[in-house]
């Protein structure tokens, strides 16, 4: 069994990290606006591109602190000043590497598990799957 575990951990330990897809490999969050998706404004009769009609709520608290100008024809994105950019900040998903750790390497083995768990099926009194 120890065997098995060390040639599980080998391979486990070589698996080469995959690019993180929160920042698609960047390493920092995309630097677009997310309230008005890097557009800087929008029409006043289109909902900013990123609220969906579940986030009505978070529109109208948007709308009342004034997130928005009032211009005759778009709404100007107050939270990036129209620029439809942010300050780029580290990814949280990566730690701003660019790439992650896979999930199977994310699971380790090792042999007191395997022998707690093997008791505990023996202990078990068994099972079924229907």
């Amino acid at each position: 069994m120890e065997a098995d575990v060390e040639e599980y951990e080998n391979w486990r330990n070589n698996i080469p990290d995959e690019k993180c897809t929160l920042c698609d490999g960047a390493g920092e969050l995309n630097g677009k606006c997310v309230v008005c998706s890097g557009r800087g404004a929008f029409s006043k009769r289109d909902k900013p591109p990123s609220v969906r009609e579940s986030d009505e709520p978070l529109l109208s608290m948007l709308e009342e602190i004034g997130a928005f100008s009032d211009d005759a024809q778009t709404l100007t994105c107050r939270v990036c000043d129209g620029t439809g950019t942010l300050v780029q900040v580290k990814c949280h998903g990566c730690d701003g590497k660019g790439e992650r750790e896979t999930i199977e390497a994310a699971y380790p083995m090792h042999v007191e598990v395997i022998k707690e768990f093997t008791e505990f099926c023996k202990n078990s009194g068994g099972f079924s799957i229907f």
